[in-house]
């Protein structure tokens, strides 16, 4: 055991090769133990959903996530007035988020009686903040209002009166009411022309029964907001916080064509609402050719008992990269820029060889976030490491002269 320690130490050959190994071997394992770690699970579902937005939708944006409370749970959906405030622009502005939802999925039956045609709507949901303020004007000189939150532009000033014979009221779209309109037999060119259908009653049917709603408002149908809801639920109402009892109240995130927004939306939802209670759900409204979602793919929550393995493994990559740099400083290795070459050879091949992998493969379990942290991380410490001990033995060195 001398003997070898002696070698080691002291044969310059014996000694640069333990060193490179070591470094070499000590950063290689880091992706192995990266892959087992829970968090790439979801990493994984994040990656595939960020490729389904891209090539499998109409406009290679979105992909929207549905959440509702299951049958067994007696749990609600948060506000959406205080969620969306909270994600708004959270990784760039002028792209849409998360909104609250009423059927946004198409698994009730909502109609709206008045109009010909047999369109399933959905409802894009207000529980409180029903304020509605101005926005701007327009090149016609109209005065454009928005809702309070929510950027949908709209018509008219809303004071929401109490109408008889009213379940509720809603907000309905400039197409819906020119429909309407001309069901009743009224022009629609003018301001004037569509404030004649506020406060009036129209039939809203939901699952075969009818319901009476005031029309409290017209959206337009413009801007980045309405087209992301328009693409991934179709036609929709701005509902007011009644709905029949059948109808759950849901959340939906906006998943994108990147990654790592994708884990940070599903991460946030999964710790608001338990996969026991509540069912998660890819809208596939915008999906093209008939495209369908690989259930076995989406894991929103994983569990962490697998993690011991990786926190093992890291333990024993430090271990290694400390032995290196004990042989980096009690060794003959010499600080010569052949040596510096090998050194960074070995530090970073583990790093090229597994993105060159992750690049052929598209396996993000080979190439995680949690993987290259770590070895960034482990990549800093030895460069410090080499640097400072390149330092003190050319002091000795210097010394000794």
């Amino acid at each position: 055991m001398a003997k070898f320690l002696d070698k080691l130490l002291n044969d310059k050959r014996i000694n640069l090769i333990a060193i490179l190994s070591l470094i070499f071997f000590s950063l290689l394992i880091v992706f192995p133990a990266g892959a087992m770690h829970s968090s790439a699970t979801v990493e994984n579902t994040s990656e595939y959903l960020a490729d389904v937005a891209e090539n499998h939708t109409t406009n290679g944006r979105y992909a929207a996530m549905m959440i509702e409370p299951n049958n067994e749970t007696d749990k609600k959906i948060n506000n959406p007035y205080y969620e969306f405030h909270y994600l708004y622009g959270i990784f760039r502005e002028g792209l849409a988020t998360y909104v609250g939802s009423a059927n946004a999925d198409k698994s009730h039956s909502i109609k709206l009686k008045e109009i010909d045609e047999d369109v399933n709507f959905s409802f894009l949901n207000v529980d409180t903040g029903f304020s509605v303020k101005k926005y701007y004007t327009d090149e016609s000189g109209n005065m454009i209002y928005k809702q309070e939150f929510y950027p949908l532009e709209l018509m008219f000033y809303s004071k929401h009166p109490t109408i008889p014979g009213s379940f509720s009221f809603f907000y309905i779209s400039q197409r819906r009411a020119d429909s309407i309109l001309e069901k009743r037999g009224l022009p629609h060119s003018t301001r004037a022309d569509y404030s004649k259908l506020l406060n009036t009653l129209t039939t809203v049917e939901f699952d075969g029964i009818e319901y009476q709603y005031a029309i409290d408002n017209i959206y337009l149908e413009q801007n980045y907001f309405y087209d992301a809801l328009n693409e991934v639920m179709g036609e929709f109402f701005l509902g007011g916080a009644r709905y029949p009892n059948n109808l759950k109240k849901q959340g939906l995130f906006f998943l994108r064509n990147y990654s790592y927004q994708n884990k940070y939306y599903i991460q946030y939802a999964a710790q608001l609402y338990s996969l026991s209670e509540f069912d998660y759900k890819i809208l596939d409204y915008n999906f093209n050719d008939g495209f369908k979602i690989d259930e076995s793919k989406l894991i929103y929550k994983s569990e962490s008992n697998a993690d011991i393995f990786t926190i093992f493994i890291l333990v024993f990559a430090i271990v290694l990269l400390i032995s290196a740099v004990t042989l980096l400083f009690f060794g003959t290795y010499e600080f010569t820029i052949l040596n510096h070459a090998f050194v960074a050879g070995a530090s970073f091949l583990p790093y090229f060889l597994f993105w060159v992998i992750h690049v052929i493969s598209n396996n993000v379990f080979i190439f995680s976030n949690f993987s290259t942290s770590c070895e960034l991380w482990c990549l800093i410490g030895l460069t410090v490491f080499y640097l400072v001990i390149m330092l003190i033995k050319r002091q000795r060195r210097e010394k000794a002269l």
